[in-house]
């Protein structure tokens, strides 16, 4: 049986739409307080993915390593989620949508 392959773009509108950072696994996270923070005051021009600390159906796992994986994650409530009929959560840990599905 073959899997179909999913692929979310990394897209303002699909930024736009994540609620990865409002998510209990990022809740506690200095790294990605630190990255919203920076987005509110210098805008996303010249960032790169790393520095954006959602979409991780699109980019795959998250560069800031003080995540706390025990809680439930919000990907099943999220739009992009939604919109690309994914049916995997927890990319921020386990990887991007094309390789999770």
């Amino acid at each position: 049986m073959q899997t179909q392959t999913k692929h979310v773009s990394f897209t303002q509108s699909n930024v736009d739409k994540c609620r990865c950072t409002s998510c209990p696994v990022q809740k506690g996270s200095s790294c990605v307080t630190q990255k919203v923070e920076a987005i509110r005051t210098r805008g996303m021009t010249g960032l790169s993915d790393e520095d954006i600390p959602n979409v991780y159906c699109s980019q795959g796992t998250a560069s800031c390593g003080d995540l706390d994986f025990s809680p439930s994650c919000v990907c099943p409530t999220c739009a992009v989620w939604q919109e690309n009929g994914l049916g995997n959560y927890k990319y921020c840990q386990n990887g991007d949508a094309e390789k999770m599905g």
